[in-house]
């Protein structure tokens, strides 16, 4: 049981509502709270984490330090970033586990799979590029719309928390085409994978 200090404050439930406003991170402790917990409670038992979490961590670990090795071979001692390959690499972990083979798409393949396409021009292109004591900056490739949709509704928090009006800000964040397609293609995955997960779950029992 939560301890009342540690309870979800009402402003804290405003800045996540406009995006997750039924998740139990965003509740108060009450019959709905430990419902959605004990949906949960299954993904930190030491058999998920040790046969399905685990090793996709270990995948997407992997994959981040072959993409380490292209960008340490093409920038040739020069210093690269590299905040957005970690943050790839967590990502695909959470899909690995999370969803398998009912989503075909990673943030951090097509990352890896550009590199691994420059030939020696560009390679050269990229390093005189590099102003001295700055970090060479290497070509991001598009992400699929449904891995891209989660982390517009992480920038749209972060934008909502410092607005100092959570609700005002949602609002007015609601009627942007922007968040509205966001929205849209989010809500679409999840009803899709829902309906893949039931169908493995009638036709082989899993």
């Amino acid at each position: 049981m939560r301890r009342k200090e540690f309870e979800r404050s009402d402003f804290s439930i405003d800045v996540l509502g406009g995006e997750a406003p039924k998740f139990h991170i965003n509740l108060k402790t009450g019959p709905e709270w430990k419902a959605h917990r004990r949906l949960l409670q299954d993904l930190m038992a030491p058999k998920f984490l040790h046969n399905v979490a685990a090793p996709n961590i270990y995948k997407s670990a992997s994959n981040l330090i072959e993409l380490w090795k292209e960008k340490a071979q093409i920038a040739a001692g020069r210093p690269f970033s590299a905040e957005q390959d970690i943050f790839y690499t967590a990502l695909d972990a959470v899909y690995d586990f999370g969803f398998g083979d009912g989503l075909a798409h990673r943030a951090l393949i097509p990352q890896l799979e550009r590199l691994r396409t420059i030939n020696k021009e560009e390679m050269q292109e990229l390093r005189d590029q590099v102003v001295e004591g700055n970090e060479i900056k290497f070509p991001l490739e598009p992400i699929h719309p449904a891995i891209e949709a989660p982390l517009a509704s992480a920038d749209n928090v972060t934008g909502v928390a410092g607005s100092g009006f959570p609700k005002l800000a949602w609002w007015f964040k609601g009627l942007q085409p922007k968040v509205k397609k966001m929205r849209a293609l989010r809500d679409d995955f999840l009803k899709e994978q829902a309906t893949k997960a039931v169908e493995r779950s009638q036709s082989d029992g899993t």
